[in-house]
């Protein structure tokens, strides 16, 4: 709100503040004040401003401990939600034994009728779905270990490592001494 004079601004509550003794001043300046008292009037911060006449009470003041406990159950039910889409449409691409044209209906159900086809899917297919995170989970471990065994130069047994020492001493790359002194490190 600007008040009468030209270069004065009225703050929250009313009071003029001349703009060459204050930070505030100008037509800009008082209309980004009267929209902060506006925001903090509606937020329930402050009072509302002088000569201004309201029957409604600030936003803050009309949701109960109740509501607002009612609406992080409906925003954590959505969020659990929106993780189980993810779920599921990341199963139904992964699933090697659902053909192409079963994908896609899947996909369909699930984006026509999010609710039910998300219900339905974990009904029909969560036992599959259990399945196939089972062996991604297994496939994924072995690629690690098969990484780190690969990175770090040895393999997965003694017996697979004197193999490997026995080709290597056969094809001349070492020789008997160098062999029978890797041969007793394995072994110990």
């Amino acid at each position: 709100m600007a008040s009468s004079g030209a270069d004065t601004a009225t703050v929250c509550h009313g009071d003029p503040v001349e703009s060459g003794s204050q930070r505030l001043g100008g037509p800009l300046t008082s209309g980004i004040v009267v929209r902060v008292c506006r925001v903090a009037y509606c937020l329930g911060l402050t009072l509302p401003p002088r000569g201004t006449t309201t029957s409604e009470k600030p936003v803050i003041a009309t949701f109960g401990v109740g509501q607002v406990l009612w609406s992080m159950i409906w925003f954590f039910l959505f969020f659990l939600w929106i993780m189980l889409l993810f779920q599921v449409f990341g199963d139904i691409f992964r699933s090697k034994d659902l053909s192409g044209g079963v994908k896609a209906l899947w996909v369909v159900f699930v984006i026509v009728l999010p609710y039910l086809g998300v219900l339905v899917y974990l009904i029909a297919r969560g036992g599959k779905m259990h399945e196939n995170q089972i062996a991604a989970a297994e496939a994924q471990e072995a690629a690690v270990r098969q990484y780190i065994q690969g990175a770090a130069g040895t393999s997965g047994s003694a017996a697979e490592e004197l193999t490997r020492l026995a080709g290597l001493r056969d094809q001349g790359v070492i020789s008997e001494e160098e062999f029978a002194q890797l041969k007793s490190k394995v072994l110990s």
